[in-house]
């Protein structure tokens, strides 16, 4: 029967009139239901472009060679965008279930167990570090707090050495020896590891816990989260790769859960959107306090000036596109990653990159690069386009270091030839040998890292410089057995020589 049969039929008597009045009603209910439903849709799609914030992680990854990722963003409370890209280090297409070792965002992760601590009154901000670690001759006498320790403003010097990456929590802090701080507590913001190791220490001495058990207990756990080291075995199941040169090869890390509270936390893509609602919100989860609204905003509140930002509790203050942003990133050789709030929006982004280097190149890492461009998609800007981006730096410095490796090569036949390029041998052999010196030792030293861990982070930089040292060992051998040949020969020629 057609509509208008029906109203035909519903429309006689007093009844069919009342009814008649209903259908109409109701039919007005349905299609305003409809246009409004549509026009949030076509609200939240102007607002979060979903389409073209994958669009432009496709071609991120491609651009920048990242073998595997995850991203998550948050919105509402809600997850609104959870998806993964490419293959982990075994191969096998990345998942939500997919691990990924998240660098100095753990820090986040550390500050957050110790404000619960502080809420207990297991410990407080205000505890000077030498009253819970008088084992440690740098703090003594310095006023020194675990709140100044969180904020990175401890006065620890920015390169401190390291322990083995197997080494535990106390022999990673006991590690840092006599070394002698740089600044009074709280003048200044010196980014350091250490403060996170040592306040972790502090942690684990004032609640007689181990690390590792507390941020089970206090933070991964309640958010459901895996083991906090992902250990097996003596090594990380975060499947990774390092660069060797241009290409991401597979690597599988130790476990360093020594270095849980600075950089050894791991989450898939699951757990990072746990947390980043938990980071949004008012400290609640599922019904139980982690935190009260109050720690969970001194935790997210700078207070010491850094470049562009001011640093709070295991997190950066500052602004992006005119927006508040609370951020940290993390870089490790096998995995990097940036995780961004946007307190005002309520709207939270993490990016979970597997494939990382530690090369020192004047460029941010693409995980940065990657977070910042979708925040600002979803504040409706535009991303500014990147002039030069990692690949880029890296192809560069690859074709560069190719080129020396080459000449220093020809120089080697030239020398072993008797045909030397230089006019004055000895000179160049020496100069050759100091310039090499400084690479072996100011590199490691510049990235705060012994020669072994530097061969194991940046291994085809390692294998470089071990290239041009032996072929600078054999063109120096080449040039003095040259200029000991003319001395004993001609003694006329000794003093261009040496000149």
């Amino acid at each position: 029967m057609s509509v208008t049969s029906w109203t035909h039929v519903a429309g006689e008597g007093r009844l069919g009139r009342r009814t008649q009045r209903w259908y109409w009603v109701a039919l007005l209910c349905i299609v305003v239901w409809a246009a409004l439903g549509c026009a949030c849709s076509a609200i939240a799609q102007t607002r979060f472009d979903l389409e073209a914030i994958d669009a432009h992680i496709r071609d991120t990854l491609e651009r920048n060679r990242v073998p595997g990722a995850a991203v998550v963003i948050v919105a509402d409370g809600e997850v609104l965008f959870q998806r993964t890209y490419g293959q982990d280090g075994r191969g096998d297409p990345v998942t939500d279930q997919t691990v990924f070792r998240l660098g100095s965002m753990s820090k986040a992760f550390t500050a957050l167990v110790a404000m619960r601590l502080v809420e207990r009154d297991v410990i407080a901000l205000e505890t000077p570090v030498a009253a819970v670690l008088p084992e440690l001759p740098l703090f003594h006498d310095s006023g020194a707090t675990l709140e100044h320790l969180l904020r990175h403003a401890s006065g620890l010097p920015t390169r401190t050495p390291h322990a083995v990456p197997t080494a535990s929590l106390s022999e990673q802090v006991a590690a840092l020896g006599t070394i002698d701080r740089v600044a009074p507590p709280g003048a200044r913001h010196l980014y350091s590891s250490a403060n996170y190791l040592v306040a972790a220490r502090m942690l684990e001495k004032a609640s007689g816990k181990s690390f590792e058990h507390l941020l089970s207990r206090e933070v991964l756990g309640p958010l459901g989260f895996s083991d906090p080291s992902a250990a097996r075995d003596g090594r990380s199941m975060a499947f990774g790769h390092r660069r060797w040169a241009l290409w991401p090869v597979p690597y599988q890390p130790w476990a360093e859960t020594g270095r849980l509270p600075t950089a050894s936390v791991t989450a898939t893509a699951g757990d990072m959107a746990r947390f980043l609602r938990v980071q949004l919100g008012d400290g609640s989860w599922q019904g139980s306090r982690l935190l009260s609204a109050s720690a969970m905003q001194t935790m997210h509140t700078g207070a010491i000036d850094g470049e562009g930002f001011r640093y709070a509790l295991g997190w950066r203050d500052g602004t992006l596109r005119g927006a508040r942003a609370v951020w940290h990133g993390g870089v490790l050789p096998e995995h990097q990653g940036m995780m961004i709030l946007l307190p005002e929006r309520e709207i939270g982004i993490a990016v979970l990159l597997n494939a990382s280097s530690t090369l020192p190149l004047p460029t941010r890492p693409t995980s940065h690069r990657l977070a910042s461009d979708i925040a600002e998609m979803v504040l409706g800007e535009r991303p500014v386009p990147i002039r030069i981006s990692f690949s880029v730096w890296l192809a560069g410095l690859w074709v560069a270091l190719g080129a020396v490796l080459l000449h220093q090569f020809h120089t080697v036949i030239r020398v072993l030839s008797g045909r030397d390029p230089a006019s004055r041998p000895l000179r160049a052999a020496v100069a050759d040998a100091v310039i090499m010196l400084a690479l072996i030792v100011g590199l490691p030293l510049y990235l705060r890292l012994s020669w072994q861990q530097f061969a194991l982070q940046v291994p085809d930089l390692a294998m470089w410089i071990s290239a041009m040292t032996g072929l600078t060992v054999v063109s120096s051998l080449g040039r003095v057995r040259q200029w000991r040949k003319v001395r004993n020969g001609t003694n006329g020629s000794l003093r261009p020589m040496l000149n």
